[in-house]
Order: C-alpha cells, then structure tokens, then sequence
C-alpha cells in the first residue's frame, strides 16, 4: 500500500481520534481505523477510562476480521495490563497483517514496547504517518506525558501551587483592579448580603475572597490544597477567619460541617474530578444553600493557538478549537498575565451545566463578570492596552440546593 492511501486511512483514524477527545482523559484520544483491499470495515475511538480502547471497537464491529488486513492507529499500541487487556493482544489475535501508527507513544508503560511486540508477532510496522498533524492533536497528551503528569494530578497541582504562593501573592497583590472590579462585585451582585453566613471558601488561595467575605461579616472557613497558599491566607486575615484547613482536612471529617454557602472562585478548572468535588462541595451545603462559582470562560478565543515556545524550558497551550478540543490540561510557564506556573483543565461550557444538574444542584444563574460599567474602568491602562480586560474571561454560576 502507497503513502498515498496510508495517509488518506490515517486521516479517517485521525478524525476517529477527536471524537475520544473530552470522553478518554486522562488516557490519549486515540483513533483506529480497519482498512481490507482498500475498503473500510470500521473505525473506533478510545472510550471512557476502563472501557474499550479504539483497537477493541474497530474489532468489535467485524464478526470476523479478514485475512492481511491492515490497522490504521493514531498512537502505538498499548502493551501493558491497566484498566483493560493489552492492545497489542487483541491486534495479533485479530489476525492483523499489517499496523500503521501515527506516533509513538512516550509514555514509559509503552514506549516503543506495543510496536516491538507485534513486529515480534510477525506483523509488519509502519510508524510516523501523518506525524506532525497527529502531535497537535494529541499535544496535552503529550505534554502531560513530558511532565510526569500522567498520574497524582492533585498532588503535582498542589505542588505547584506551594512553589508559586509567594510569586501569586505579589501578583494579586498589584491586581487591585481586577480583584475588585470583577471577582468581589460578581459576589457582592450574586450571594448579596453575607452577614452571619457560614461560608466555605473553596480554593482560596492567598484569601482574598475569604478576607473580603468576613470584613462583611460572614463566618469564613477557608480550606485550599495548598500549605503555603494557607499560611499566606492566615498571615493576611490575621488569623480571624473560622477555621484555616486543607482540603483533606474536611475531607476526612466523620460528619462533615454544613454552610449556607460555598465560595469556588477561579479554582474548579484547577480539579481533575469535577463531578467528584461538584458532588462533595454540594455535601456541604445545607438545604438551600448556595454554590458560587467562577471559571476561566471556556470560549474565551486567545490571540494565540496551539502549543507555542515561550523560552527552552517553558510551553503553554491555548485552546481556541473549542468544540473538537474538549477537555485539555492548560500549561502556563512563564506566560499569561500572572507568570506564575499553573495546572488548569479546560473543559466544555456544557461539562459545568451538567455536572453542577447531575448533583441536584437548581441553577439560579449564569454570568460573566463585566468591569466596564465602573468609572475606574476608563482609567485602568489595562482597559486600553489588552483586549484581555475588555471583557473579563470569566464565567459563573450561582446554584443552590433545594428544599427536600
């Protein structure tokens, strides 16, 4: 079979692939195609974590596999027991002839292992079509795999997060404008008046918001995953606050404390789970209870695409595919306007809404925090010189739990 055809079989793996992307994190969005006499039998896409990998569906689809058939596959192979069987199992079983990979996969439970072993099998290999094409799709992938990220999310973000405390606190030390204008008026405009409110603070990072909720008279506890970003916190509010805790803290109480309200501001893009802390945030609400949260907007268009080069050590990724991207893990080194190094994930709009309607939460509000109805506004050198603040790149939601 010519390049020519190998590529135009590796393009229908490729378009399979996207459709695994949002659905296999944090396994890679693999695409599989299953090509007889120039003929295609089937296609597959890695499905959820625990389910079928793109190999297993395209065999699925066949009753039987014919003879010298050739497996189109966006990434090597996998040869290693997880969550499934070995892919490289089900190839030679399936009676394949030839293999066709797009890239090999880094990742150290592979690396050059799945192709080994179906070329020892006897099945002839051919690796790198559609190369570059397939690294951009596969990019968060990639660079997750180049960070040791494939694994302990939480803990490399919290790690992180320790490393950068002091750098993120001087930041929004300097960032008044922002932190006024946009986050404290999103709360003042949505939870109104706070006074005697049990709040849980969320991620509250350096704790402004925990500092801003009890100068208004709420009773505040704070919990971040950070140590360092909680002695900061503590530091700043003088130690008033209710409690200061870390997030396994609560986690770990028999019987947990119920708020009336729950602040998650900028944080739930930093969480690997979302339904998962969605769901655990919502236990701790009291009936009628009320959920704030704010995200970095997931449509927001930056001016820049794709993974660019900032300096040798460091790489950022923004998302302007937003439909075929789905869910991504955003790297920042060095860039944005903070410098300071984070973990995000990006997901789609409709991730949140249905996420937050899964835990029988009632949505009460949908917003995006806008700074320009303030007269400051027009004397903010931001307003002029980045397009950034024309509109703040935010999204909210407000929520509460219902009466039962």
């Amino acid at each position: 079979m010519d390049v020519t055809s190998d590529e135009r079989w590796m393009r229908c793996a490729l378009l399979a692939g996207r459709r695994a992307q949002g659905i296999s994190y944090p396994n890679p969005p693999v695409g599989a195609a299953l090509v007889h006499e120039n003929e295609l039998l089937a296609v597959g896409w890695t499905q959820a974590p625990g389910h079928e990998h793109a190999e297993a569906m395209c065999f699925r689809q066949c009753a039987a596999v014919p003879p010298n058939s050739t497996l189109y596959v966006t990434l090597e192979p996998c040869n290693h027991v997880g969550r499934t069987g070995r892919c490289t199992d089900l190839v030679i079983n399936a009676g394949i002839g030839r293999v066709v990979v797009g890239l090999e996969d880094p990742n150290p439970l592979v690396a050059g292992a799945g192709i080994s072993r179906l070329r020892d099998a006897g099945i002839e290999v051919a690796v790198g079509v559609l190369a570059s094409n397939l690294r951009e799709d596969m990019a968060e992938y990639l660079y997750r795999v180049g960070e040791g990220l494939t694994s302990g999310f939480l803990q490399q973000s919290g790690q992180r997060w320790d490393h950068a405390a002091q750098s993120w606190e001087q930041h929004r030390a300097g960032n008044r404008w922002t932190e006024e204008f946009i986050y404290r008026q999103s709360l003042r405009e949505q939870l109104g008046d706070v006074s005697g409110l049990r709040i849980l603070d969320f991620g509250g990072g350096s704790g402004e918001f925990s500092e801003f909720l009890h100068e208004n008279g709420a009773i505040v506890t704070y919990v971040d995953h950070s140590a360092q970003m909680r002695e900061i916190a503590r530091h700043k509010t003088n130690g008033v606050l209710e409690a200061y805790c870390l997030t396994e803290d609560l986690e770990g109480s028999a019987r947990p404390q119920l708020f009336d309200a729950v602040v998650a501001n900028m944080v739930l893009h930093d969480v690997e789970d979302l339904s998962g802390t969605l769901g655990w945030l919502s236990s701790r609400l009291e009936m009628g209870g009320r959920l704030f949260v704010t995200i970095l907007h997931p449509c927001f268009k930056p001016p820049v695409h794709g993974w660019s080069s900032l300096s040798e050590s460091s790489a950022r990724y923004m998302i302007d595919r937003y439909g075929n991207i789905g869910l991504n893990l955003t790297a920042v080194f060095g860039g944005g306007p903070s410098s300071i190094p984070t973990l995000n994930i990006h997901r789609r709009l409709s991730d949140y809404m249905a996420a937050l309607l899964a835990i029988g939460l009632v949505l009460d509000s949908v917003f995006e925090p806008d700074g320009r109805w303030h007269p400051e506004y027009f004397a903010s050198p931001l307003a002029v010189a980045d397009d950034w603040f024309r509109r703040a790149p935010v999204l909210g939601f407000l929520a509460h739990k219902p009466q039962c």
